[in-house]
Order: structure tokens, then C-alpha cells, then sequence
């Protein structure tokens, strides 16, 4: 595997380890043998007895002394740590973890010698997406983030490239699309809620197509551009092979549920109008836009291939929601 290249082992700090993805790469990197620093808000892996997990504490991002200390003998770090959501959706919401975080984290890493840091950041950086038309994005597009989180995750990509750019130090960011798996939380986990109470759910009229990444595919991704020197310095789009359409996506989530789903086609303006009284008329674009990247070039630099099937990762999503709600 990648991750044992040349039988090294080396010592990773995951910033954010305590959130969905992050708890998934710690889990696989222990399991190669690797020494993890998980830096976490709160105490997560107390189930997990291995001499190879520290966790450490970290209040603050932003708090240079504790983030040089923790990066001490530190080979390598997988920078996920972000915030996504805010309910007042001012960008200086997410400018302190985003953009500000990474800048500390940056400079920490260059005073302690760390040899790559793995960047975890969005699609929206890209976009949201379009509405009736097929445009696939790749990494050469310009950047055209809309919202206040794609624009703070933009703004950290350039701060960690400009300051690395003449460093010996090395870094890969990844943009991701939407992720799936075992644990999800957030959207997909009330989607399921949704489907399993038998909520009907609007549908566009015509099949839009999304690109998704699963949990375990985007580790693996992580891994790999971790240790392939090729991969150096990079920006790359991250996703499945495959494209699914909204309509395909909840049919699959009802099928592992053993569920027929209930699915109203309704025209996009009128669930615009609708989702706007609501205040969150943004969530219908998440239904009804196309969202499609380009994975070749990970794919063509590094070797990695998602071979985590959409249907085998619908399915141990679905198997942890129906667990969490006590279902056999």
C-alpha cells in the first residue's frame, strides 16, 4: 500500500481528526503502523488502545505556541480542520479556522521541519455547479467560489501555496465534492432520516449529475499523495469515477434501507420560490445543479484509483445510520 512505501513508517499530526473524515484517515493510518498526533477540540478516540495515537488537545487553531509544540519530530501533517457552517455566514465566521488556522499552521510546519502537508479543501472553490448545463471542472479552471466558505477555503489554498512555493517543504491540496460513508453526518444524515420516516422528496425532471467521493476513497487519495513525491505542490480535483443524479443517489440510499422512496418531480422554480420563504432557498440548488470534476490528473500522477464501489459505501452509510437509530 501506499502508505508503507519503502516499509517506513512515519510520524503524521492530523489537525481535525476528531470530525467524520478525519476519524476515518486516523483509523486507517494506525492500522499501517504509522505514529499519529490527532489533534482534536475534545478527547474522540478513547476506544482505540494503541501506543501509536496521541491525542492533543486543541482549542485554538490559531494559537502558534501550542500548534509548533504539537508538531514536534512531525513528518507529515493532513490538514482537514475547517469550518463549513455558519449561521450567520459572515466570511469572518470562517476566516479564523479557514484561512487564518491554515496561515498558523503553515509557519509552524516550516519552523518544525515537516517534510508535506496534505490540504483537505472544497469543490467550492470551483463553484456550485450549474443548472441545465454539462461542464465538467478541472484543476486548470479559474477559481469562482460563491459563497463565504468556498471563498475562505481559496483564500487558505493560496496562503499555504505562496508560503511554500520556495520551500523545500512540500504540499498537495485536494478539492473534494460532496463525501459519503460509514458515520456521515450533517445533510446526508437527514436525507436518510427523510427516506427512512418515508418524507417525500422532490426530484428535478431531468437527471442532473453530481460527483460524490467516498470516505474511504478520499483516504486512500490522501495516502497516496502523501507519499508520491509526483504529486508535490499540487492541486487536485478528487472524486469517484462514477456520476450519480439526485434521483439515482436517494434511490440507492432506500434501497439499502429496503425502502421505496417517495420522489415528486417539481420544477426548480417553484421549490426555489418555496426554499426561499424558508430561508434556505440554497439547498435546492444542492438537488437540482449538475456538479462534475475531472479526476484524471490525481488519477495519471499518483496511481490512485477509487476502487470503493458508490453502491458497497451507500451501503455501509446507510448500515451506521440504522445502527445510531438502534436498527438490526
Amino acid at each position: 500500500m501506499a502508505s508503507t512505501l519503502n516499509n517506513k513508517k512515519y510520524n503524521i499530526a492530523i489537525t481535525g481528526a476528531n470530525g467524520f473524515i478525519g476519524q476515518h484517515l486516523t483509523q486507517k493510518l494506525i492500522e499501517n503502523k504509522h505514529s499519529i498526533k490527532a489533534l482534536v477540540r475534545r478527547k474522540t478516540f478513547d476506544h482505540i488502545k494503541n501506543d501509536n495515537l496521541e491525542e492533543i488537545i486543541i482549542d485554538d487553531i490559531t494559537d502558534s505556541n501550542i500548534i509548533l509544540k504539537s508538531l514536534e519530530n512531525v513528518d507529515i501533517i493532513f490538514h482537514l480542520v475547517g469550518k463549513t457552517h455558519s449561521k450567520s455566514n459572515k466570511y469572518d465566521e470562517y476566516y479564523k479556522t479557514n484561512v487564518l488556522g491554515t496561515k498558523v499552521l503553515s509557519q509552524a510546519a516550516l519552523e518544525a521541519n515537516v517534510k508535506k502537508i496534505i490540504m483537505l479543501s472544497s469543490v467550492k472553490v470551483n463553484g456550485e455547479g450549474f443548472l441545465n448545463k454539462n461542464f465538467v471542472y478541472k484543476e486548470k479552471d479559474e477559481p469562482a467560489p460563491l459563497d463565504n466558505y468556498g471563498k475562505s477555503k481559496l483564500e487558505a489554498e493560496k496562503i499555504l501555496s505562496s508560503s511554500l512555493s520556495k520551500e523545500p517543504m512540500g504540499y498537495v491540496i485536494l478539492r473534494a465534492p460532496l463525501v459519503y460513508g460509514q458515520n456521515v453526518k450533517g445533510n446526508l444524515k437527514n436525507l436518510m432520516q427523510y427516506i427512512y420516516k418515508g418524507l417525500p422528496l422532490p426530484i428535478p425532471q431531468e437527471d442532473n449529475r453530481r460527483s460524490m467521493i467516498g470516505i474511504e476513497n478520499l483516504c486512500d487519495a490522501m495516502i497516496s499523495c502523501a507519499f508520491c513525491e509526483k504529486a508535490t505542490k499540487n492541486i487536485f480535483l478528487v472524486s469517484d469515477d462514477v456520476v450519480v443524479s439526485t434521483r439515482y443517489l436517494f434511490n440507492e440510499i432506500a434501497k439499502a434501507m429496503k425502502k421505496k422512496p417517495i420522489l415528486l418531480y417539481v420544477p426548480y422554480h417553484v421549490l426555489k420560490l418555496v426554499f426561499w420563504c424558508l430561508g434556505k432557498s440554497n439547498s435546492v440548488d444542492k438537488l437540482f445543479y449538475s456538479l462534475e470534476v475531472d479526476n484524471a490528473l490525481i488519477k495519471n500522477t499518483t496511481g490512485w484509483n477509487p476502487n470503493t464501489s458508490f453502491e458497497k459505501e451507500i451501503k455501509n452509510m446507510v448500515d451506521s445510520f440504522q445502527v445510531s437509530i438502534n436498527i438490526k
